[in-house]
């Protein structure tokens, strides 16, 4: 407890309140036994919301940003996932690109072992023809 007149306590200020000294009885050795007792002034009660009102302000802006930070990790997740995707996708394409070559490779073999000659011989006879 503060010694000074309007220091904290735990008890409330009513109208007309001041520092008290309340005395107990003489200990053993001829002493008082005394304690102060000092009541909230307005000003402390005042100063005492206002720190309760910015600990709530304090709490709901560390809600806010706490909340924005998991929007942003969860937006950043879903960009990764769907690079993930994408790339997944293009490999998928490249394999059936490269399938899709060696089909082609295969087929001008055969119409090469059958004498057609491949696409070249193909081409030259467009060219006879036209």
């Amino acid at each position: 407890m503060s010694p000074f007149p309007g220091g904290r306590s735990n008890k409330v200020a009513e109208p007309g309140d001041s520092g008290e000294v309340v005395w107990k009885q003489k200990d053993a050795a001829g002493q008082m036994q005394g304690r102060q007792e000092y009541y909230l002034g307005i000003e402390v009660i005042q100063k005492l919301k206002t720190r309760a009102r910015q600990a709530v302000r304090s709490k709901k802006k560390e809600e806010r940003r706490k909340e924005e930070e998991e929007k942003k990790n969860k937006k950043e997740e879903e960009k990764e996932e769907e690079e993930e995707e994408e790339e997944e996708e293009e490999e998928e394409e490249e394999e059936e690109e490269e399938e899709e070559e060696e089909e082609e490779e295969e087929e001008e073999e055969e119409e090469e072992r059958r004498g057609r000659g491949g696409r070249r011989g193909r081409r030259r006879g467009r060219r006879r023809n036209n």
